[in-house]
């Protein structure tokens, strides 16, 4: 049932002006759903009938009421996606109703903003408005703002995030392990900030080599625990011809102690990889490990 919010809602005995629209007549019933429907101005919940004890108050201030048989007016109102208990979208068996939140717009950075606390909504509206402060001020757009074509990309991007890896290759040799950690952690920062419209596969090019050489700083240090995660986050990435990123977090999670856990990687990581020499001793040592365990 569709009810304004701010009205008292139904109850048995209530006064006449009180009650919901009458089912008598389906004409009123579709009126009353398209009103709802086309109405901006003031907010409505929406309550799928049907769930709860029927003529009883809900929580959000709107009644539930028993099913009834589908007629042409349930039709109508599902074709404008106001459901019934005769048909239910798909994943919305447990949806009771919707929150409309405030969403404010600057006028002069054209940003979105709310005031709600929600964090998935904040996340959203964070996104939104890094890829539309991409589009006005990234150096590849046009004038009005119209990225280019996804290929060929822009060189300087790719130079930058090449000279931030082999800087941190470099001072990794120089074993000295916590800067090559700062120039990979700057390196996937670069490679991140990507404009959005540039293919994701260079994407995971990119950051998959860096973390596999960050997973292995860590390992330097003895840092099994940030070993770990970021070779898995090379995995994901690029998980065909990836052998060392996988080989890397096999040693990590032996080094912890989780060697079921890191029998269960290698296995899978000879799936994608093949007969590997080192995951294939790999595989063996922890076997062997096990044994004695």
């Amino acid at each position: 049932m569709c009810q304004r919010l701010g009205q008292p809602p139904w109850t048995p005995g209530s006064t006449a002006g009180n009650k919901p629209p009458s089912r008598s007549n389906p004409r009123n019933n579709t009126s009353f759903a398209i009103a709802a429907l086309l109405t901006s101005v003031t907010p409505y919940h929406f309550t799928i009938p049907g769930r709860g004890h029927p003529n009883t108050p809900s929580t959000t201030g709107t009644t539930d009421e028993p099913a009834r048989p589908c007629d042409d007016t349930d039709k109508l109102i599902q074709h404008h996606h106001i459901y019934t208990t005769t048909q239910l979208p798909p994943n919305m068996t447990d949806l009771t109703h919707f929150d409309l939140l405030p969403l404010q717009l600057d006028p002069q950075s054209k940003s979105l903003s709310s005031t709600s606390s929600s964090r998935a909504l904040a996340a959203e509206l964070s996104q939104l408005n890094a890829l539309h402060r991409s589009l006005i001020t990234s150096d590849t757009t046009t004038q009005h703002g119209v990225p280019p074509p996804p290929m060929p990309v822009n060189p300087k991007r790719s130079a930058q995030v090449a000279k931030l890896r082999d800087s941190g290759n470099a001072e990794f040799h120089k074993k000295k392990y916590g800067d090559a950690i700062k120039f990979y952690t700057l390196g996937l920062q670069m490679a991140f900030t990507r404009p959005l419209w540039e293919p994701s596969q260079l994407v995971r090019e990119e950051v998959s080599g860096l973390y596999a050489n960050r997973a292995q700083a860590h390992m330097a240090l003895q840092q099994w625990a940030e070993g770990s995660v970021d070779a898995e986050a090379s995995v994901e990435a690029r998980k065909v011809g990836n052998a060392k990123a996988w080989w890397r977090r096999g040693k990590c999670l032996m080094e912890m102690g989780r060697l079921e856990e890191a029998r269960e990687w290698v296995g899978k990581a000879l799936e994608y990889e093949g007969e590997e020499g080192e995951l294939v001793a790999q595989y063996k040592e922890i076997e062997a490990r096990l044994e004695k365990a």
